[in-house]
């Protein structure tokens, strides 16, 4: 991110995306020379994947799905458009994800033994954290790099156990690709929402107040 910012501020954002152009062009190069891992095919079908897990967590895989159009895609256009200046969001996000590093190996650590209570903790943190952004007084590049990384943070203190959990219950199942195909189809309701809310309003920040609900979904995953 702060190379990307650096770019659009030195050069433009053609520049940029001429580099992004080139780097997804030869992404794929290594796999070329990777071996490959075959599994059976699984036998899938649409009525299977729609019965492959809960209701309870289809609304937290689209819950997750609007958040992470929010937090991923609306909170950057949001900083650009408050601060005119890709050099500091660059750098924020930069900083955050450095810092993330060593934060979410204590994370998964603490999760193992306490994954209930990081869950409730990360819950109401990140809901929070969507008030805290949006507070006049946090709209500074310092203000948003904290807000920034409380909310990295706390998403990641209910996701880990959660996904945790997830795997583990992957594992009892006899199909596990059809598992997973269910939470793909709805982590993408919840983006298609999230972006759907933008165009429908005309406007960015009303949607973060939705992300302030959503983020109580991981909840439900307390819920026996």
């Amino acid at each position: 991110p702060a190379l990307g910012g650096l770019i659009a501020f030195g050069q433009s954002f053609e520049q940029l995306f001429l580099v992004v152009a080139v780097l997804l062009a030869i992404s794929p190069i290594p796999l070329f020379f990777s071996g490959e891992i075959r599994s059976d095919a699984p036998e899938t079908s649409i009525k299977k994947i729609l019965k492959a897990d809960t209701g309870k967590n289809a609304l937290i895989y689209g819950s997750n799905g609007f958040l992470d159009v929010c937090g991923g895609v609306l909170w950057p256009l949001f900083i650009y458009f408050t601060l005119k200046d890709v050099l500091s969001l660059g750098f924020i996000v930069s900083a955050t994800s450095v810092i993330m590093v060593a934060a979410l190996i204590y994370i998964g650590r603490v999760s193992d033994k306490r994954s209930r209570r990081i869950i409730e903790l990360g819950t109401f943190g990140h809901s929070s954290s969507w008030i805290i952004r949006l507070m006049p007084t946090l709209l500074t590049p310092l203000g948003i790099f904290f807000s920034n990384f409380f909310s990295a943070v706390t998403i990641e203190m209910a996701y880990i156990p959660f996904m945790r959990k997830v795997y583990v219950e992957a594992k009892k199942t006899a199909n596990s690709a059809n598992y997973f195909i269910f939470r793909e189809l709805h982590l993408n309701w919840g983006r298609i929402l999230a972006l759907g809310l933008v165009f429908l309003i005309g406007a960015i920040q009303p949607v973060f107040y939705a992300a302030i609900f959503a983020s109580l979904a991981f909840l439900l995953t307390l819920r026996k």
